[in-house]
């Protein structure tokens, strides 16, 4: 059963920030045009509009925070040896950092699948109180990287498992992605399935956007899937679900243990 749309969507922005991105040789330019476009879509409140919820006649938007720099001690405690992922199997760490290994062409079926096998047991055994949930977008049809062939769609619904299932706070990131108007429609999609928004994705871009024209020829919200195979084959899904199937009983075993002592 799915949880209750989060009270509070925060969107942080900072114009600084936005500026020293965009001048980023692999992606010129691309963290404003995804700003503008979700600006266009009317997903933030802005201007000191009124807070928006779930109540009759009301529509949720996030709200704009300003980011704030960590400290040096923050930095310092963050990069502590406490926080490594690596090390023996005798460490604390142990177990806690899993990589899936997947082939060219991962599609979102594929995606789906690994997030209910392999994701999702993870989350269970280990039982967070908050999530941080990267949404690089070079996994994507039509990304220059040209490796796997995730659709919308099918990030979409990760975030949305996330965020509205799994109920706890979660920290939604960027990442990679080399195609800027299909990282802009991507992360505008993505922040409204967070808002509980979700938009159809033949939604049109906004013709009043200044930046309008590198979203044709289909000028449309969608990043559909392309032909690429998908080369993950039952076997080797079934592959890495044993692999991270073996972690997951170590992750149990610790922390059923943890939670017995308490």
């Amino acid at each position: 059963m799915e949880s209750d749309p989060p009270k509070r969507v925060s969107y942080i922005h900072s114009d600084t920030l936005v500026a020293a991105a965009d001048a980023l040789p692999s992606n010129i330019g691309r963290a404003s045009l995804t700003h503008n476009l979700v600006v266009a879509l009317d997903l933030l409140e802005q201007d000191g509009s009124s807070a928006t919820g779930d109540g009759e006649g009301k529509v949720r938007k996030a709200k704009v925070v300003k980011s704030v720099p960590a400290t040096r001690e923050e930095l310092v405690r963050f990069h502590d040896a406490g926080f490594s992922s690596t090390g023996p199997p005798t460490s604390p760490a142990s177990h806690h950092a899993l990589n899936l290994a997947l082939l060219p062409g991962f599609s979102s079926s594929s995606l789906i699948r690994l997030f209910e096998s392999c994701v999702e047991p993870v989350y269970n055994a280990y039982e967070p109180d908050a999530v941080v949930l990267q949404c690089g977008c070079d996994g994507l049809a039509g990304d220059p990287c040209k490796e796997w062939n995730l659709d919308l769609r099918g990030m979409g619904e990760v975030v949305r498992r996330v965020v509205h299932g799994w109920g706890k706070r979660t920290l939604l990131l960027g990442g990679g992605g080399y195609s800027n108007e299909n990282v802009a429609r991507c992360w505008a999609y993505l922040t409204a399935v967070a808002l509980g928004r979700e938009m159809d994705l033949d939604t049109s871009i906004p013709p009043n956007l200044d930046e309008y024209e590198v979203f044709k020829p289909s000028f449309s919200l969608d990043v559909p899937a392309g032909n690429m195979v998908d080369k993950n084959t039952d076997a080797s899904m079934r592959g890495v679900e044993g692999a991270v199937g073996d972690s997951v009983a170590k992750l149990k075993e610790r922390y059923s243990t943890t939670k017995s002592d308490n």
